[in-house]
């Protein structure tokens, strides 16, 4: 310090107060005599002042008196800005920040540039903290500022799980070269991948297919119908295989191409059309099954043959419970149009389809048709029950009775010939060829088959009756050859009678025909009281028809099963009777 001729040394002496309890302070200087001057006197404290770092800010920060320890100072993100890591500073006892920890990141749609966090502008976005604002995707725009994602153009999607950064897509086009190929047993439909796949990697397709009837417009889906390999959606491949279709149909089937937008688009879907007409197919399939008879155990069915050239080489039916339809299933087999399927449950349900083999293969399935069996029959009386097993028996040695005398009269030594003008009394004097002559009395069954054409076998056995003397009246079933109706007959001189009419349906083949006429030539040689009467045929006119009488009570083992348990012993014994006569 000048003093003018004297310069004096001054000593400067720092003293700390603190740490303090209250607001303030008072400070306050005693002279104590010594031979000194104060000369000035500097109250000041130390702190860290406000910052920014790393997109936080700071505020001022007093820092500790203690000179061990520091404060730890949370800073707050800047505007447009979000926490990564909570952003932490240290303030010093000498007024300095230290040791930053954590930061900001801006948030989607803001950018850093120089410490602040800037809008992205239009054609720009930023989805994710961690980026910069980056240019939309193909087919997606940002018209304002700060754009977190890029709307589609229209006509363009993005699914649900596509991330922002992709482009947006669209669903792609029909597929081409739609072909298929078919066998007897299998249809394969082929085609080649879209032209334009709609900028995806997910494509799917689906086939759709319609059965349509002759007439415009009649349509119904037949999925359910028809078993796809592998699959009828979803599928990943350009194939697939159909079985169990039916011959003589046409189908339209619709291929649709699908990826993960197609579910946002408005757009008619775009498929690939194909018709298939079956013609040429396999074997046709069994249009129905009809349950005859049922027991605790068993079910009897019989199902028309279906029409076909091919002979029938057997039947294949499949059945399961309906309650466990995709547990197992059972199979059996049988080469006549009728089955008795046994080792059933009582009262539960079955579902049962059927399908043919020819030598086309096999055909598809028929419908499904559910039938119960019956309870439990341990309550049935046991001799009722012996005498059912003694009828069954019965009839069925009876049956076996008259096969082998028809086999010993056609195969015998003894061989009948006749020419196709001798008339009946010429008959009356044939005699063996080996000399041997027929008992009087007795009238010898003729094979209709020996006859070269079956008409003459019917003109000789039955009589022609003349068509407006039928009047049908109702439909009561369908036989092997066609519908079997009931209606009345008008004889000459006698009252209408009711008959039953077997109509040969249109259409026929020559084996169908021939078979028809020999029915009527077999129930024409026959005249007995408990054997169905033939009234007369009708061949010389369309359609032809056999006229029986009318049994109200149907076939006699239909009858028996109908009325199981209602006849006595007597009663049974009296029909075996009748049937032995």
């Amino acid at each position: 310090m000048d003093l003018g001729d004297r310069i004096l040394k001054l000593n400067t002496e720092v003293r700390e107060v603190g740490p303090i309890s209250r607001k303030g302070f008072y400070l306050a200087f005693q002279d104590i005599g010594a031979c000194i001057a104060l000369v000035s006197v500097r109250v000041y404290y130390k702190k860290c002042p406000f910052t920014l770092i790393n997109l936080a800010s700071f505020p001022d920060t007093v820092p500790r008196v203690d000179s061990t320890s520091l404060v730890e100072v949370r800073g707050a993100c800047i505007d447009h800005a979000e926490e990564k890591e909570t952003p932490k500073l240290f303030c010093g006892v000498d007024g300095a920040w230290l040791v930053p920890l954590g930061k900001c990141v801006c948030s989607v749609g803001y950018q850093e540039v120089g410490g602040t966090c800037v809008a992205c502008r239009p054609g720009f976005y930023k989805a994710n903290p961690e980026t910069n604002c980056t240019k939309c995707p193909p087919h997606s725009f940002s018209y304002g500022e700060g754009a977190f994602v890029c709307r589609c153009e229209k006509g363009f999607y993005r699914a649900k799980k596509d991330p922002p950064t992709m482009a947006c897509t669209r669903p792609p086009s029909p597929p081409r070269n739609l072909m298929f190929s078919m066998n007897d047993t299998c249809l394969m439909l082929e085609w080649t991948p879209p032209l334009d796949t709609g900028g995806r990697r997910d494509l799917t397709y689906n086939v759709l297919c319609k059965r349509c009837s002759p007439e415009p417009g009649r349509c119904q889906l037949c999925e359910e119908e028809l078993r796809f390999l592998p699959r009828p959606l979803g599928l990943t491949n350009t194939t697939v295989t159909i079985v169990d279709f039916a011959a003589h149909a046409n189908y339209t089937f619709e291929i649709e191409s699908l990826n993960g937008v197609s579910g946002l688009s408005s757009f008619p879907r775009q498929v690939a059309i194909i018709t298939v007409s079956t013609d040429q197919g396999g074997p046709s399939r069994v249009g129905g099954l009809k349950k005859d008879w049922a027991s605790p155990s068993s079910i009897a069915l019989s199902w028309q043959q279906p029409e076909q050239m091919l002979p029938v080489a057997e039947y294949e039916i499949k059945y399961y419970e309906k309650e466990h339809e995709q547990l197992s299933y059972s199979s059996t087999r049988t080469k006549a149009p009728s089955v008795i399927v046994s080792g059933l449950k009582p009262a539960t349900w079955y579902v049962f389809s059927v399908r043919t083999r020819t030598a086309g293969g096999h055909s598809s399935y028929s419908p499904k048709f559910e039938y119960q069996t019956t309870g439990d029959s341990s309550d049935m009386a046991p001799d009722q029950g012996q005498v059912l097993v003694i009828a069954t028996a019965s009839v069925g040695g009876f049956t076996l009775l008259i096969i082998l005398t028809l086999f010993l009269l056609i195969t015998g030594r003894c061989q009948w010939y006749f020419k196709a003008k001798m008339t009946s009394e010429d008959k009356r004097r044939t005699t063996c060829q080996n000399g041997h002559v027929p008992f009087p009395g007795v009238k010898t069954y003729v094979d209709p088959d020996t006859y070269e054409d079956p008409t003459q076998a019917v003109h000789e056995f039955t009589k022609e009756i003349d068509p407006p003397r039928i009047r049908i009246e109702r439909v009561i079933g369908a036989g092997e050859f066609g519908e079997v109706c009931s209606g009345r007959l008008r004889t000459p001189g006698k009252k209408e009678i009711a008959v039953a009419i077997k109509t040969l349906k249109g259409g026929y083949v020559e084996h169908q025909r021939r078979d028809f006429l020999r029915e009527a030539s077999i129930m024409g040689q026959f005249d007995h009281p408990n054997i169905i009467r033939l009234e007369g045929v009708v061949t010389k006119s369309r359609p032809v028809m056999i006229v029986v009488e009318y049994m109200e009570n149907g076939s006699l083992d239909s009858f028996l099963r109908q009325h199981d348990g209602h006849f006595t012993v007597i009663q049974l014994v009296g029909m075996l009777r009748g049937i032995a006569s």
